[in-house]
């Protein structure tokens, strides 16, 4: 029998046929190779392949491991979809958490796109179903050195229904990753900390505060979108006196 991972390919590109798909790919050109599948239309396709096929628990996490391991964008979202929609029934929330670390041990995944849909589709219902254990291993990803998994501890969070009750984990995270030098990875720090910015000011301005000499313009303007401007106010003194403060040492450091 022909792989499951083959078929659902073969159903993508099918699609792919059709006059007005390609437009889709605009927001990708540059970034992911890809045939202007909307995500609607990779999922219609893989569930029926999979429905007709009737693949079990195992063949559709070596499925999911295949489709992850294609160069072409829509596949990698199938793969999105098939974890989405039918291994979440059959796995443990660790289990799908232990499932994605293993995509980004294997370093499948290596654009924001394909991150963040997995992040949001799959991480963040995770999280907002309170299994401890697989939220705590999603946030130790802040330490791994590829950055698109050290991404992906933090992304969850910002849709998250239940970051009000996660603002701890969130600023541990946050603390972590403000320190490097990848802009993918300040981004992220800037999405969550614009989405605590709707409900919780103070936190996010403590969170400037505590972090000032790592924090980049585009972080400030992304963070402080929805903060009033007196705290935007209050968020420029802070990063003023911390720009002060490391100049100050880089001069002592030399001397």
């Amino acid at each position: 029998m022909e792989k499951l991972s083959e078929l659902i390919k073969a159903a993508i590109l099918k699609e792919s046929e059709g006059p007005y798909n390609m437009p889709r790919c605009r927001y990708l050109r540059e970034k992911i190779e890809c045939l202007g599948v909307g995500p609607g239309e990779i999922r219609k396709a893989s569930d029926i392949v999979i429905n007709n096929y009737g693949a079990d628990r195992p063949v559709l996490v070596d499925t999911v491991m295949e489709l992850m391991g294609e160069a072409i964008g829509e596949y990698k979202i199938s793969a999105v979809k098939i974890i989405e929609h039918h291994l979440t029934s059959m796995m443990s929330d660790p289990e799908i958490a232990a499932l994605v670390n293993d995509i980004y041990r294997k370093k499948l995944i290596n654009d924001w796109y394909i991150c963040d849909w997995l992040s949001t589709s799959v991480l963040t219902p995770l999280i907002d179903r309170r299994d401890e254990a697989a939220v705590s291993e999603i946030a130790s990803w802040r330490d791994r050195e590829y950055k698109w998994q050290a991404r992906a501890s933090l992304v969850p969070f910002a849709l998250a229904e239940s970051l009000p009750e996660r603002l701890e984990t969130v600023n541990e995270i946050s603390s972590t990753l403000i320190k490097r030098d990848e802009g993918f990875v300040k981004s992220a720090v800037a999405w969550v900390m614009r989405e605590a910015g709707k409900f919780d000011s103070p936190f996010v301005i403590e969170f400037f505060r505590n972090n000032g000499e790592f924090i980049t313009p585009e972080v400030e303007k992304k963070a402080g979108k929805y903060l009033n401007r007196a705290d935007r106010k209050e968020i420029k003194q802070i990063l003023k006196k911390s720009q002060h403060r490391s100049i100050l040492r880089n001069i002592f450091r030399h001397q």
